[in-house]
């Protein structure tokens, strides 16, 4: 009678759990985020300028429960008046934690792909934000990091969060090398410690790796992406770094990856903020005779070193995550000489509403061997009255990706202007925009792989 009513009682919470959606099983969904560029520092009339005293009073207050106070007494009546072409105010980013939150309370984990904050290049250049000294603006971005951290942690309690620094997350100027000082305080932000962290490396040169245990088995592996980029990004004259090549050390941090890849069990998530392949915005210039910049994202070696590398251990890499382009989009990666496609990165839109679209946010569904089964992205529609986040409607055809079905979709309108553009991709690109929003930059990034 025991055994029976043991059976039962056990029979019973299985068949709650799978009225739940899963038994015997782990938390398969996560939530991935990109590009959130927060400018706490905007009037609350719409304008989106700089508040001088704002910033006097959150330079004076870092921390970051008084910064939500002071914020929450801030906001704007419309926070989403006249957003579309600027960073991230408070409101924004408020709505949506509140938004992913309701959708899944209790993701297995959270990765955000790095830019945190606002662009250095801000509209208003007369205000006290333009010109601080570089000390007090150090201390600004480091309470800005530190409020993000503390918003999505207060939200989402014991949730693994993965975060991978941006070329708009350092001390110095935009795409310049952070400091140790910059690196060691990300890390306090978001809590990077512990035994499944590689603190040596994420504290020195700001890439790291990390294995939840919440998620046996996977491996994250967060690269700084602003050790690849090409020194023509390094344009600010009054930085200390301005044109300086960083090619030593992204070929350090490729070699750093590799040995991760070849010693890895086989369960790899890749986080980049800056996706290798074409740069959208230089390779306009570049075409318009501009010679003095590159068509890459990556500086050329780097570029295709990484090629070489997805090539060789793709069959590890489960899921490549990248942000950076504010676009959603696919890069295909294909070897020049099979013509056979082997590998994909995935490249999430953002939040930030600088190029005029719709911020978002994504949940994934992955297996137990972490492969991704299906993406499902929000975005709040900036055209429409309401302003409600709401499911992007994405064609059946960029479902289930794989990097040959990817290769089908991409390979048609390679190389061809944004009007050869079939309409479906464009509302996905644009994320809810059907329209040729910023496809001036639009690329098919087919990916060629050649020897190094």
């Amino acid at each position: 009678m025991k055994k029976n009513l043991f059976a039962l009682f056990a029979g019973a919470i299985c068949v709650a759990a799978i009225w739940a959606g899963c038994c015997n099983c782990r938390n398969n969904r996560c939530l991935i985020i990109s590009d959130i560029h927060l400018n706490p520092f905007y009037t609350s009339d719409g304008s989106f300028k700089v508040d001088d005293q704002l910033v006097r009073l959150l330079l004076q207050n870092p921390d970051p429960q008084k910064w939500e106070s002071i914020l929450q007494e801030h906001m704007a009546a419309d926070p989403y008046k006249n957003l579309a072409g600027n960073d991230s105010d408070y409101g924004l980013l408020k709505s949506e934690i509140d938004s992913m939150y309701a959708r899944i309370p209790n993701p297995a984990f959270i990765v955000i792909a790095g830019d945190f904050l606002w662009h250095g290049n801000h509209k208003d250049t007369s205000s006290l934000l333009a010109k601080l000294k570089p000390d007090s603006l150090v201390i600004l971005k480091k309470a800005t990091m530190n409020f993000i951290a503390y918003l999505f942690k207060g939200k989402f309690k014991n949730v693994p969060i993965i975060p991978v620094l941006g070329n708009n997350d350092t001390n110095g100027s935009d795409y310049e090398q952070q400091n140790q000082d910059f690196l060691n305080a990300f890390s306090a932000s978001w809590q990077l410690n512990g035994p499944t962290v590689n603190i040596d490396s994420l504290s020195t040169h700001g890439y790291y790796t990390y294995s939840p245990a919440t998620s046996p088995g996977l491996e994250f592996v967060s690269l700084n992406t602003t050790l690849v980029s090409p020194y023509q990004n390094r344009f600010d004259t009054h930085g200390k770094d301005y044109n300086k090549v960083y090619t030593g050390e992204g070929l350090q941090m490729l070699s750093w990856l590799q040995k991760k890849l070849e010693s890895a069990p086989g369960k790899i998530w890749i986080i980049s903020h800056i996706p290798p392949g074409i740069d959208e915005y230089n390779l306009e210039k570049l075409q318009a005779g501009q010679k003095s910049y590159t068509g890459f994202n990556w500086e050329d070696t780097c570029n295709r070193r990484m090629g070489k590398l997805l090539e060789k251990y793709g069959g590890k890499v489960k899921f490549y995550i990248a942000g950076h382009t504010h676009f959603n989009e696919y890069r295909v990666l294909y070897d020049d000489d099979q013509k056979t496609p082997f590998a994909y990165v995935r490249v999430v839109p953002s939040l930030g509403t600088n190029h005029i679209y719709n911020p978002s946010f994504e949940i994934a569904n992955f297996d137990n061997n972490y492969n991704v089964l299906a993406e499902t992205e929000y975005y709040m529609d900036l055209g429409s009255s309401s302003r409600q986040w709401r499911e992007l409607n994405v064609d059946d055809k960029l479902k289930n990706a794989t990097p040959e079905s990817i290769y089908d979709v991409l390979s048609p309108f390679d190389n061809k202007n944004p009007p050869d553009v079939p309409a479906y991709y464009l509302n996905f690109y644009n994320v809810g925009k059907p329209v040729a929003i910023g496809t001036g930059y639009l690329r098919a990034d087919i990916m060629h792989v050649k020897g190094e």
